[in-house]
C-alpha cells in the first residue's frame, strides 16, 4: 500500500480524489480550510 498526499482535500476535486484513492492507498489530506463532514 502507497501514501498519497492530497493538497486542497476540503475542495471537490481533492473529495473527489480521496474517494478514489483510499481503498487502495493510505491518503493524507493537507488544506488551508477545515474539511467538512470528514471521516472518522
Amino acid at each position: 500500500m502507497s501514501t498519497v498526499v492530497i493538497t486542497g482535500i476540503a475542495g471537490t476535486m481533492g473529495r473527489l480524489l480521496a474517494r478514489r484513492l483510499h481503498l487502495d492507498h493510505e491518503v493524507i489530506g493537507l488544506d488551508r480550510r477545515d474539511l467538512t463532514n470528514r471521516p472518522k
